[in-house]
């Protein structure tokens, strides 16, 4: 495999990964909308901000580094290392409990 080929495959992989996390949310969230728990949705809502966040600041950090259409070993590794990062944000925000909802 060459090496252009698994940077690609280690990006999608990873990408692969925050999507899991922001559908689980997405369905957490939908649930909270549902059965119309306001305190949970607010969290939910919260949660996918900052995933959407986290991933805006990396294509960011890939767009600086493709600014002269060429990928050094240098910027490589500072994006998989970038990308690294985002994956251990997002498994963080996922992990979050919601707080305490006051019984009805």
């Amino acid at each position: 495999m060459s090496f252009l080929t698994k940077l690609w495959s280690k990006i999608l992989g990873k990408l692969g990964v925050l999507g899991a996390a922001l559908t689980l949310v997405a369905a957490q969230l939908r649930f909270a909308i549902s059965t119309g728990n306001v305190a949970l949705a607010r969290f939910r809502f919260q949660q996918i901000r900052e995933l959407g966040q986290a991933l805006i600041m990396f294509a960011d950090k890939g767009d600086e580094a493709l600014e002269d259409d060429n990928l050094t070993a240098v910027e490589t590794s500072g994006l998989l290392l970038g990308l690294e990062t985002v994956v251990v944000e997002a498994a963080d925000i996922f992990k979050r409990q919601p707080p305490e909802t006051p019984k009805e």
